[in-house]
């Protein structure tokens, strides 16, 4: 069925009947648009079958996105609701990022440092441990690539762990010397 703008899309009563004359016969003219469905959360081409079976043109563009599933649609221009036939519609579609910013996790105990990591995408490895006054054993001192770093994702940080402070030296325990004079001398 056309539906091209100022269009007799449907007649009532409808077409072929015979009616006598003088009867009151209803129009229905098309307005020329369709309803764009909501597209968030489709997988692409679920988002593009619904667009064309309106009449519409997809467009796809890959968006990075790290908090939504790769594949599936994060937004569309126009938004739902009635459109143009035959108009173009942008399918936004995820996209993994392709940089990852390296979180702060100087100060963090081990666990949770690998465990932020992990769920950054990143890898992790450990280099000498150190001691340190200020932060508790087992937690990390330092950190390379530094935080806020820009790196892709599956990049290894490295992390330097504290052994805690230093320990007190053992006082030099002195030999016992006994010093003896032999008489006469």
């Amino acid at each position: 069925m056309s539906l091209e703008a100022d269009r007799v899309i449907e007649t009532d009563p409808a077409a072929g009947e015979s009616v006598p004359a003088g009867t009151s016969v209803t129009l229905y003219v098309a307005s020329g648009q369709v309803e764009l469905p909501d597209l968030e959360g489709m997988t692409e081409d679920e988002a593009r079958a619904a667009v064309q079976e309106v009449g519409l043109i997809p467009s796809v563009t890959e968006v990075e996105d790290e908090d939504a599933e790769e594949g599936t649609v994060v937004g569309q221009s126009p938004s739902a609701g009635k459109v143009d036939q035959g108009s173009t519609v942008t399918i936004e579609v995820a996209t993994a990022p392709s940089t990852v910013a390296v979180p702060d996790v100087t100060g963090k105990s081990q666990s949770d440092a690998e465990r932020e990591l992990g769920t950054s995408g990143l890898a992790y490895t450990y280099g000498e441990s150190q001691y340190s006054d200020n932060i508790p054993q087992g937690a990390v001192i330092s950190q390379n690539p530094n935080p806020g770093t820009q790196v892709a994702p599956d990049t290894t940080v490295t992390l330097v762990l504290s052994d805690g402070p230093e320990p007190e030296p053992d006082p030099t325990d002195t030999p016992d010397v006994d010093v003896s004079i032999p008489p006469g001398e």
